[in-house]
């Protein structure tokens, strides 16, 4: 569907989220896209993108250092509605 990222990206930067990189991947049904973020987003950005038509599951992902530096941490903080 054109025009989605577009969508993401506006709502992102309405909140104040700088994108610092992004990862599409499409096949004919669905698209996935994986954003990093320059800090985490809020909850409300969170659940603003679920106002994004064709929107299936917008999650959030934080990543953080544990004391083992070699060692990251996925933490599941939130998912849309």
């Amino acid at each position: 569907m054109p025009g989605v990222l577009a969508q993401v990206n506006e709502k992102l930067l309405a909140a104040g989220i700088n994108i610092a990189a992004q990862h599409l991947s499409t096949n004919e049904d669905v698209a996935d896209v994986v954003i990093d973020v320059d800090h985490a987003a809020t909850q409300p950005a969170l659940v603003e993108l679920c106002t994004v038509p064709a929107t299936i599951r917008p999650r959030m992902l934080v990543w953080r250092a544990q004391t083992n530096p070699d060692c990251a941490a996925e933490a599941f903080i939130g998912r849309g509605q």
